[in-house]
């Protein structure tokens, strides 16, 4: 038989099809015939990336090839200590790998249908099969209880479907012959036969999970970013390092002195922490968040969500609880006790359907009465009921189909029904022979029920309009009464609603994504396209869930966020699990978000001045064919006391700002200022003997000329690089808090403490008299272009209003 590994490919639309008999179903044969055809229900399952490919696929990357390259080249010259940066560079590439692996493992539990043996009838017995060995065309029983697990068609006997962990539709619906049963519909009462009309990749349920099953690598505006400016310096890198290695030979004569300084200049530009500091401050905000019961999956969702503009969010488990609760009772016969009757009938029918459980929730005290027989509810007749000894019938259910000729009753229950699902109570002093129900029937009272809502919902609503965030509730169920809901927690303009079954096109739909607010009978390829469309707006999409009909749209959304409650599928999506099924805690996770991603992106600018500073000098000096001044030792100092550690403290820093502006530009325009002066302070220090030589050539200036041993450049050109990058943390840190005063005191005691008590390791020179004074000349005149350049920045960042209130500031300081 077929083993669930068989996957010989076949085309289902030149199948023959057979009609076999509900009773014999198919013979041996035809069976036999199937399988060697390929007919069979194969495992469809998307494979995903294996654990090589995915290391090999982080590992071979033209960044980390330029720094393995500098690595090798560093090792070759035995230039040992000037191999730290190795230890970044691994750390970035194992919390990619990482991050990769768990989505995989997520991706690989994905699971829409259980595995349990199906009752095939063939050659007129029935027999138990695996999934894997169910063929086209076979004859399979349903049973209450049983999943569907391809889909059929009806032959005989009649049945009730839950589908809602499809199509989202809450109420089961009635199947009869020749109605289809959808894979992964669940069997809720009676039984059937039905023939398998479409297996394998062809089913419903499938078309779902292989889009589900897709990894898709997760959308991130800070993360593009980093990955734009390190492929951009990765694609300069090459060609610079080795017309710079060949200068710097050239001057040197010496392969070490030329390896080591042009690894200096290529390292610098390099922003090797800015990855590893983004990676762990958004690390720190999941363990923050698991505090608060949320499990985040993906690091970078976390910003996501703090930048969202639109939430579409699932009526059924987000906005309500998925279960009824009965509001009020509008009595119509005021001789009968209602309440009595609808606390015998929670009673007498007892797990029912969700219905009865939320009548005996709100009356759960029953009288002692007997009853004598009860009918259960139908989703073909709409109602249940039953006889009480003494007292007659009492029937509850859809008013159209208890009195559909009462004209008064069906009017009293249209005036509630926008509100409230609407049930009928009626009496009768007759019984119900044969479950059909009595010609004398009276009303007794409407029982008005609506679903739960969820006790943080207002609240959440209440929360995201502040924020300017657009909301859109998107469910399987009546757009009237997903309406109704959405405007009891408060959403803006709910009244705008519209039957996405009633849309006929993608273009109709992708118009409506725009214009309407509520949107009811969305099957889960609507709600995916509902998502496409606003992100095609340019918006920013979340998408809540907790089904498998939200898996598409949750996995086409820019950040998912599943409850605990939902289903595996909805879980392993996402993005985001609320573990406690409790949406209090987003406007925490939106906050935190906020908090990392504006500390980032002040941290990125130390970086970025880094590698601005450097990328420059590499060129000018490679121009000017002068020895690359900075060792990369002396980087070292820098990067740890002027860039690392302030970045680090700032990432920490609470900042529940929104979140303004392109990542990009914001963190360019902020570096730009202190790249600048860097390079120009540095260069004209490093050309300082060439300057004097020039100068000495004109008798009346000689007397300007300042010669300068040149063994105490590197020195000096550490202390400059240190100074301006000082400016910078005061610039990013203004005006200071108690942490940013205690961070600037730090840093300064970093640096002169790494220059006193480590001079030998970070190769400092003792600077003669003449030495120093320049070195403090360059620094005054930095700090005036810094300033001058901070305020241009400013003006083009934030406007000239403000531009001006920060000179003042800057002034005053």
């Amino acid at each position: 038989m077929a083993s669930e590994h068989i996957r010989k490919k076949a085309d289902f639309k030149k199948a023959e099809r057979y009609a076999p008999s509900p009773e014999t179903g198919l013979n041996t044969s035809q069976v036999e015939l199937r399988v060697s055809e390929g007919y069979v229900n194969y495992n469809s399952t998307v494979k995903t990336k294996s654990v090589t490919r995915i290391v090999i696929g982080h590992l071979m990357t033209l960044f980390n090839l330029v720094n393995i390259v500098i690595f090798i080249a560093l090792l070759w010259v035995n230039s040992f200590k000037n191999l730290t940066f190795i230890i970044v560079i691994t750390a970035n590439v194992l919390i990619g790998v990482i991050q990769e692996i768990r989505a995989k493992k997520a991706v690989d539990k994905l699971s829409f249908l259980s595995r349990s043996p199906t009752v095939v009838v063939r050659d007129g017995a029935e027999t138990k099969k695996d999934d894997c060995e169910i063929v086209l065309d076979d004859v399979i029983i349903y049973k209450s209880g049983d999943q569907v697990n391809v889909d059929c068609i009806v032959l005989t006997g009649e049945c009730e479907a839950n589908e809602s962990f499809v199509t989202g539709e809450s109420d089961a619906v009635f199947k009869s012959k020749g109605d289809t049963l959808l894979a992964g519909s669940f069997i809720s009462s009676g039984e059937c036969r039905a023939k398998a009309d479409k297996i394998a990749d062809q089913s419903y349920i499938s078309t779902i999970s292989k889009s589900a099953k897709t990894i898709k690598a997760g959308k991130s505006v800070l993360l593009t970013s980093l990955k734009r400016v390190i492929t951009l310096l990765s694609m300069v890198i090459f060609p610079l390092g080795v017309f710079l290695f060949i200068d710097q030979l050239a001057i040197h004569d010496s392969v070490r002195s030329a390896v080591i300084n042009t690894s200096a200049a290529l390292l610098g530009m390099i922003p090797q922490g800015l990855m590893l500091l983004t990676s762990s401050a958004l690390a720190l905000s999941v363990v923050k968040l698991s505090k608060k019961n949320v499990l985040v999956k993906d690091l970078y969702s976390v910003e996501m969500l703090a930048r969202v503009d639109v939430v579409c969010l699932d009526k059924t488990g987000t906005l309500t609880e998925g279960c009824l609760n009965v509001e009020k009772l509008a009595v119509m016969d005021k001789s009968v006790n209602c309440e009595e009757l609808l606390s015998v009938l929670a009673y007498s029918l007892k797990g029912d359907n969700a219905t009865m459980e939320a009548i005996g929730e709100a009356y759960p005290n029953p009288p002692a009465y007997k009853t004598i027989k009860k009918v259960p509810f139908s989703s073909k007749t709409k109602w249940s009921g039953a006889v009480l000894e003494g007292k007659g019938s009492v029937v509850i259910g859809a008013a159209e189909y208890i009195m559909p000729q009462n004209a008064a009753v069906l009017e009293e229950v249209r005036r509630y029904s926008d509100d409230y699902r609407v049930l009928l109570l009626c009496t009768s002093p007759d019984g119900m022979e044969h479950g059909i129900l009595s010609n004398n029937l009276k009303p007794a009272a409407l029982v008005l029920l609506r679903d739960k809502i969820r006790r943080e919902a207002a609240q959440l609503i209440r929360y995201l309009t502040e924020q300017d965030v657009k909301i859109k509730i998107i469910s399987g169920d009546n757009p009237v009464t997903v309406s109704a809901i959405a405007r009891g927690v408060g959403v803006p303009d709910a009244e705008r609603y519209i039957d996405c079954s009633q849309i006929n096109s993608d273009k109709e739909l992708k118009k409506a994504a725009c214009e309407y607010t509520v949107f009811g009978r969305v099957t889960p390829f609507q709600k995916k396209l509902l998502v496409l469309a606003l992100k095609k707006k340019k918006h920013t999409v979340a998408m809540t869930g907790d089904g498998v009909n939200d898996v598409l749209a949750m996995k086409e959304a820019d950040c998912s966020v599943a409850m605990g409650s939902g289903t595996d599928a909805a879980r392993n999506v996402s993005k985001l699990v609320l573990l406690r099924s409790d949406f209090s805690c987003l406007p925490a996770v939106i906050a935190e978000g906020r908090r990392s991603i504006n500390n980032i992106q002040r941290s990125a600018s130390f970086f970025l001045v880094k590698t601005v500073y450097a990328a420059l000098m590499a060129f000018l000096f490679l121009l000017l064919h002068k020895p690359y001044p900075f060792q990369p030792i002396q980087q070292s100092l820098i990067s740890f006391a002027c860039i690392g550690f302030p970045s680090v403290v700032l990432a920490l820093e609470p900042n529940k700002d929104r979140i303004k502006g392109s990542f990009f530009g914001n963190v360019i325009l902020r570096a730009l200022p202190g790249g600048l002066t860097i390079t120009a302070a540095v260069t004209l220090t490093a050309c300082l003997n060439s300057i004097a030589d020039h100068i000495d050539t004109v008798g009346w200036l000689s007397w300007a000329s300042v010669h300068i041993n040149h063994t105490h450049i590197p020195t000096m050109v550490l202390f400059i690089t240190g100074f301006i990058s000082y400016l910078v943390l005061i610039s990013i840190c203004y005006p200071p808090n108690k942490l940013g005063k205690t961070l600037m005191a730090v840093v300064a005691l970093l640096f002169i403490g790494g220059v006193v008590f480590l001079r030998n390791w970070f190769e400092i020179a003792a600077l003669s008299f003449k030495s120093i004074a320049v070195t403090v000349l360059i620094c005054a005149l930095s700090g005036v272009m810094m300033y001058v350049l901070t305020r241009i920045s400013r003006r083009i960042l934030y406007g000239k209003r403000t531009a001006h209130t920060t000179e003042a500031d800057l002034l005053e300081k």
